[in-house]
């Protein structure tokens, strides 16, 4: 075995290692123990190339997560393919540094859309894109935000020729309400070429950029100028029949410049008069390229959404963790009028419902310990879809910026507004650390699944700090040497490491919840397609719970003042609800839910709160109880 000698000087630098020794990796657990060990010659790769800042550990993340992401692997010099993968990671981010950056990066970056036909979308086209149809206004500014096609098409659902249709369309109609600079131009304009056009339209953008605050964006002072005097020289002979020249006369360069200096003092007064267009604060920094898991911030929807969940297929909800005090619920649904994602939130327990942009894609809410005086909003994702990632909203509604790392649920340290800003993630390779300060960035693997037994769950913890983890079979601690459980493991996770609780006793991976009033009633739950098993003593043991007559497979688990709701499906395929006291020993009860042909029972529960159930219904909104399910209301009673 070759055995690595120490670093020696190397122009203006260090070499970390002339060679490394040759370790076969096979397995993701064997790839785990690989970087825990060499994690710091990691550190030393990343600090060489990228020196001391926070791009250098965001570097070694994403080097980690991705080696970390198959399940079997062949490496036969795995720490040489590590090393490899994370310089060609350290140059990649290197030269995105310092490649310039085009008018449309520069607008982007200061929250400014930019439509590479249309140009910067302030002003006028602002005003007119707002009246655009709403798929079609919705498809262009997610194309004015830097989104490919692709990636239009998969936040929308749609198909790339039927965005490429929407664009055509909205971008014509916005080429004809608005004119160049204002001013309509004479019949010649049409005369003139395409990269003449072109180049004009392009300093009409800068010009419209440039108004917004009255600044100009560092690169239109090396461009505008020479765009200026080729488009004036390109341009004379056409434009000077509207001054009533010939070509062999054309106009002074001063009448010339006269017309392009006007229009844009008179764009800047209209935006200074209408008081209404500021530019957005700029982003700390922007990923290059965009990508379907480097968005910077998403579009506004920009079409009236419903006012309550009544005309939504309801997706996920969720109680304010302090929902005691102030009565919150955020719920995320899709429109059926739009077929788009949008976010609805009660103060009130579910009486009366606020609207607004949703994310393009998500199926889980989590919300900070002290919501809404935290008023930031996370979005969890399916772990096993491709091209999808999870967001986090700076307050309702938006915007969304994409969490780094794999898609998963997601789940916030019960201390993460008191100094511990963790978020952590259950991907489909494992458990994931993201430290939301100063700027999000993955701050390292908690637990490696085998993905046999499927993925692990999350949630806050009711109690004490960090998050509970229930780790599927064959799962691997980073922190430490432990071997794998053969059944799941509850385990109390921080971004140091994980100890364990207790076992579930079941050789599934299962679904882990908490009580809504986990603070009276001490229920932990964790359920799989075809069981339930409650823990009443913090996790440390769990008893299974026969299910009801007929059940065959389980739907969904709610638990809320010792009770524990199902929905699930019958040997015959019919979908229910029923309920049980956890303590009582008792017996199932069958809930009745009221629906009609065209909104049955979708077999979702949701608990809100103690005695507070909502049932989700398939398409339009859901039927409330406060009762044990004696009756039903299509909105909850005000708290």
């Amino acid at each position: 075995m070759d055995t690595p000698a120490g670093p020696r000087e190397r122009g203006h630098g260090e070499k970390i290692l002339t060679k490394f020794p040759r370790i076969q990796v096979r397995t993701r657990r064997e790839m785990a123990r690989l970087l825990r060990e060499w994690r710091w010659l990691l550190d030393a790769v990343a600090h060489y190339h990228l020196g001391d800042r926070p791009e250098a550990q965001e570097a070694v993340n994403t080097v980690l997560s991705r080696m970390l992401a198959p399940d079997e692997q062949d490496l036969p010099h795995a720490l040489r393919s590590v090393v490899k993968a994370l310089h060609q990671e350290c140059y990649r981010r290197l030269r995105d540094e310092a490649r310039p950056r085009s008018l449309a990066t520069e607008s982007r970056a200061r929250g400014i859309p930019y439509d590479d036909r249309v140009g910067a979308v302030v002003g006028e086209i602002a005003e007119a894109a707002a009246k655009l149809p709403p798929k079609e206004g919705q498809t262009f500014m997610l194309a004015a935000r830097g989104l490919r096609v692709a990636d239009i098409a998969v936040a929308l659902r749609a198909s790339p020729k039927t965005v490429r249709m929407r664009l055509y369309r909205a971008r014509k109609s916005l080429r004809r309400q608005t004119g160049l600079l204002g001013v309509a131009f004479p019949a010649p304009w049409g005369a003139m070429g395409r990269r003449v056009r072109q180049a004009l339209q392009r300093l009409t953008s800068a010009l419209r950029v440039s108004t917004t605050d009255g600044t100009w964006l560092s690169l239109q002072a090396a461009t505008v100028g020479p765009q200026l005097a080729w488009v004036t020289v390109a341009a004379v002979s056409v434009i000077a029949s509207s001054f009533g020249t010939t070509s062999a006369s054309p106009p002074s360069s001063a009448a010339l410049a006269s017309v392009v200096v006007s229009s844009a003092a008179d764009l800047t007064a209209r935006h200074s008069e209408s008081g209404r267009h500021t530019t957005p604060t700029p982003s700390p920094r922007e990923e290059a390229p965009l990508s379907r898991t480097t968005l910077s911030t998403l579009p506004i929807l920009l079409h009236p959404a419903p006012t309550t969940p009544a005309d939504t297929h309801l997706i996920a909800a969720s109680p304010a963790p302090d929902y005691g005090r102030n009565h919150t619920v955020v719920a995320l649904g899709e429109g059926n009028q739009c077929h788009c994602l949008l976010l609805f939130r009660s103060t009130d327990g579910g009486a009366r419902w606020s609207t607004a942009p949703g994310p393009p894609d998500g199926n889980q809410i989590a919300l900070p310990p002290t919501y809404p005086a935290d008023p930031r909003v996370f979005i969890g994702n399916d772990a096993l879809a491709t091209g999808t990632v999870d967001y986090v909203a700076a307050s309702f509604g938006g915007p969304y910026s994409p969490l780094p790392g794999a898609p998963g649920q997601v789940a916030l340290s019960s201390a993460f507004d008191r100094g511990d800003p963790i978020a952590f993630i259950s991907t489909a390779g494992g458990v994931v650390a993201v430290n939301m300060s100063p700027v999000p960035h993955v701050a390292g693997a908690t637990l490696v699944t085998s993905g046999v037994w499927g993925l692990a769950s999350v949630i806050t913890a009711p109690t004490g700090e960090g998050v509970l983890v229930l780790a599927p079979p064959g799962s691997a601690q980073l922190s430490a040497a432990a071997v794998p459980s053969a059944t799941s493991s509850l385990l109390a996770c921080h971004v140091t490491g994980c100890t364990e609780i207790g076992t579930t006793g079941q050789p599934v991976a299962q679904r882990l919840l908490a009580s809504v009033t986990y603070a009276t009633d001490h229920v932990l739950a964790a359920y799989a397609n075809t069981g339930v098993v409650v823990s009443t003593d913090g996790g440390l043991t769990f008893r299974p719970l026969a299910l009801p007559a007929g059940v065959t497979s389980i739907r969904s688990l709610a638990v809320e003042d010792g009770r524990a709701w199902l929905g699930a499906a019958d040997d015959g395929g019919s979908l229910g609800a029923y309920w049980l006291q956890v303590g009582g020993g008792g017996a199932w009860h069958r809930v009745p839910i009221p629906d009609d042909a065209s909104r049955a029972f979708s077999d979702a529960l949701v608990a809100v709160a103690a005695g507070r159930v909502l049932a989700i219904l398939d398409g339009q909104g859901y039927r409330c109880t406060t009762d044990a399910a004696r009756t039903w209301a299509a909105a909850c009673p005000s708290a």
